[in-house]
């Protein structure tokens, strides 16, 4: 029952934590082999993602005298981090105390329900901002508001919105909105000429975005402007009226 259990299993000495046998489940699931594992704790196999995890599991156990479906975050040998609902059972074999932990691997339900989470999230601001926007019949007074409900569910620094002038060739920052302890730059980042960026309106126009999560891969122009603001990634789409780009 125990070695061909679906269910992670581990058998350890109650006191020392030293593993004296898993099931074939454990071992599949972890990417281990046997003589990997037993003779060692989960503190020498760096089992935890936070091992404060195991030590409050033990916690909760030594006062309850049990303790079921406690959440956790395992590492596989190579490092993939898996979540799982552990449970704790204390056993006596002849005159020895082992601990039986059980666990099962919820990780793919665990991204079903942040996804799900995400998409309410995601619908809910879309409403939220389009209540905002036919709430006040003056654009520009609901935009930093806009900006900041966009800022929050990305979890990003700073949202911007930049507008060009009618020829096309400079452009101003016009509204910004900043995270909790990030600095403004609006006010830096006016009057910019696009000749001297050329490869911001050129990877606008050929891939409809600029985009990179470590900046120093962008070409040098646009590398030059972004890194006194502090940016480490950014994301950029065009704004478009009849085809054309105008912020």
């Amino acid at each position: 029952v125990f070695e061909n259990n679906a269910t992670m299993m581990a058998l350890s000495n109650f006191e020392s934590g030293i593993f004296v046998n898993v099931n074939n489940q454990f071992l599949e699931t972890l990417g281990y082999k046997r003589d990997e594992i037993l003779g060692k704790t989960s503190k020498d196999l760096d089992l935890f993602e936070d091992y404060h995890e195991r030590e409050k599991a033990l916690e909760l156990f030594s006062r309850e005298g049990k303790l079921e479906n406690f959440e956790v975050m395992i590492k596989t040998r190579h490092g993939k981090v898996l979540n799982c609902l552990f449970s704790l059972h204390k056993i006596q074999i002849q005159t020895y105390n082992f601990l039986l932990t059980t666990g099962i691997d919820i990780t793919r339900l665990k991204k079903a329900e942040e996804k799900v989470d995400y998409l309410y999230r995601q619908q809910k601001l879309l409403a939220d901002v389009s209540q905002l926007l036919n709430r006040s019949p003056d654009f520009k007074l609901v935009m930093d508001e806009v900006l900041g409900y966009l800022g929050k569910h990305t979890g990003v620094s700073r949202v911007y919105i930049f507008e060009d002038d009618i020829q096309g060739t400079i452009t101003h920052n016009t509204y910004e909105w900043c995270n909790k302890g990030i600095s403004s730059q609006k006010f830096e980042l006016q009057n910019i000429k696009y000749e001297t960026i050329p490869s911001w309106k050129e990877l606008l126009t050929n891939e409809g975005r600029v985009f990179s999560t470590n900046i120093t891969q962008l070409p040098l122009d646009l590398t030059h402007i972004l890194e006194p603001q502090g940016v480490k990634s950014i994301l950029v789409y065009p704004l478009m009226i009849q085809g054309q780009i105008i912020g």
